[in-house]
């Protein structure tokens, strides 16, 4: 039950209800003595896990309803959220830095995954210090490069994972990392994601890797209506020019990780309230339940 659900009002229940019933219609009376500021914060934690899975993937509940966003509003949104973010994301820095390489950006997409970017920032810089490319890399025991690496999530994983992709980088590419999308994606543990991000950032190839901020922010806003990556990703590159295809990945994630986050989003602060489903359908509707 989402939270909007949950203020709604309700029949007061029978006697035949069980009593947990009776507790809830209670509890609801007694939130309007409740500053509603704190209301919303309340009931998100009664059940966060469920609020946080329904908005990890954008689903609404009246999806069948709303409008998709049109390919003329779909560029305005990058427009408006270039002009409210600052900053990069660790990727953005790495693919930007003096020293970059699409070594460099290989190994550290890596590591990010399902770990926060302070983290994989300070965990790519420590591994780079001691195997600055894939001749190092190649020859190092993955349990110290695990050690290196803490503590990014899986790191035992992952540090014998960059081994043995820079194995195969000396061994079929010269040491060189391939540019092709193809030869990528047969790296030892390269998927799509990964693959993109190579390409945007280590060579500037146009290409939308898709990740969950990607996949959430598309299908909050009402851009897409997908339920996995890759359609999200299939259905971007429909809707966007290739021209702005280097732009999507890092700004709709540093949009995700800031602004428009899994749970208690900041829409106030949203640059794009105006042209998104959810500030229209759910956000809206809370708000007026609570000033009710």
């Amino acid at each position: 039950m989402g939270i909007t659900a949950s203020l709604e009002s309700k029949p007061r229940p029978s006697s035949q209800h069980v009593s947990g019933q009776h507790v809830a219609d209670k509890s609801c009376l007694r939130y309007q003595s409740i500053p509603h500021s704190l209301v919303r914060i309340l009931f998100c934690a009664i059940d966060l896990s469920k609020i946080a899975s329904d908005l990890e993937c954008g689903i609404l509940k009246q999806n069948k309803l709303e409008k998709l966003r049109t390919k003329r509003e779909s560029v305005a949104i990058l427009d408006l959220i270039r002009v409210k973010i600052t900053g990069k994301t660790t990727l953005g820095k790495i693919g930007s830095a003096l020293d970059s390489s699409p070594f460099r950006v290989l190994i550290s997409t890596v590591l990010s995954a399902r770990t926060k970017d302070p983290v994989t920032e300070a965990a790519s810089q420590r591994l780079f210090r001691k195997f600055p490319d894939s001749s190092s890399l190649s020859q190092a025991d993955p349990r110290e490069v695990a050690q290196i690496i803490r503590p990014v999530l899986y790191h035992n994983v992952k540090g014998k994972r960059v081994v043995d992709i820079s194995k195969v980088l000396e061994q079929q590419f010269s040491g060189n990392v391939p540019s092709k999308f193809e030869e990528l994606i047969d790296l030892p543990g390269v998927g799509r994601k990964t693959a993109n991000c190579v390409l945007v950032y280590g060579f500037g190839k146009p290409a939308i890797p898709v990740d969950i901020h990607v996949h959430r922010v598309s299908n909050r806003i009402g851009i897409v209506r997908t339920k996995t990556p890759e359609e999200t990703e299939n259905e971007l590159c429909k809707i966007y020019e290739k021209k702005y295809w280097l732009d999507i990945n890092e700004l709709f994630v540093r949009f995700g990780q800031t602004i428009c986050k899994p749970v208690l989003p900041m829409c106030p602060n949203c640059p794009v309230r105006k042209l998104c489903n959810y500030y229209r359908f759910e956000f809206s509707a809370e708000m007026n339940m609570l000033r009710a």
